[in-house]
């Protein structure tokens, strides 16, 4: 399992209690300028049924976390539209997709993962999405999904690697101060009703977001956790 302590961030990536390896990847930014404070959070879910899904779900992350590190630190600090900086995040996630794409063709196969990236800024957040792993803003007892899942049946329809050019949804809104977004790969929310998840989220014997992001773990009934499960809180 992996869980960790991180400014404004609750994580947990495990391995589940019936697969041999891991395809979830997570990453967590955050930047203080000021008074003005950033985060980034991504979900990267490796798709099982290819190549390589966790090659691709950790090429994902470490693209993006290059990316925050050489551009979007440039560019907030010299007030660059957060609609241009995301535009290079795209960019750079294309460049991920093509790179993905042909080593999949090369190996006679796809190598492809889904991804969940939230970025907030600014007084507002931002969303790039494509698969089935989700985003959800928590208000009090309520949960809002605030993507769509890109599946037919068993199968993920969209994803980063499987196609020539990805096909992202994107989302934006205002982002108050104190409100908690969750990111989760379908390991979590497949195991676990809205009103269990509410129910762990809005425990107040959980004293951080890591305690509350364990919680919501433990909570899946021991040995049913079938994939890999991925949860990061936000706030």
């Amino acid at each position: 399992m992996f869980g960790k302590r991180h400014y404004g961030f609750g994580i947990v990536s495990d391995i589940g209690d019936r697969r041999a390896v891991n395809q979830d990847s997570v990453l967590v930014k955050s930047l203080e300028l000021g008074k003005k404070r950033y985060g980034l959070a991504a979900v990267a879910d490796g798709m099982g049924g290819h190549l390589r899904g966790e090659v691709a779900s950790k090429a994902v992350p470490d693209r993006l976390s290059r990316w925050w590190d050489d551009e979007f630190i440039r560019r907030v600090r010299y007030n660059t539209r957060m609609d241009d900086a995301l535009a290079q995040a795209e960019e750079a996630l294309t460049g991920v997709n093509t790179e993905l794409f042909n080593k999949g063709k090369a190996l006679g196969g796809l190598i492809g993962t889904t991804l969940s990236m939230l970025i907030c800024g600014g007084g507002e957040y931002f969303i790039l999405h494509v698969g089935d792993s989700r985003v959800y803003r928590v208000h009090g007892k309520r949960l809002s999904l605030l993507t769509e899942d890109h599946i037919s049946g068993r199968y993920v329809t969209r994803a980063v690697g499987v196609a020539e050019s990805p096909r992202f949804f994107r989302a934006r809104g205002r982002f108050k101060p104190g409100r908690m977004f969750m990111l989760c790969s379908d390991g979590l929310y497949k195991h676990l009703s809205q009103a269990d998840m509410i129910k762990c989220l809005s425990d107040r014997s959980h004293r951080n977001l890591q305690e509350k992001a364990g919680a919501l773990r433990a909570k899946i009934p021991k040995g049913s956790a079938s994939d890999n499960v991925s949860v990061i809180l936000y706030s």
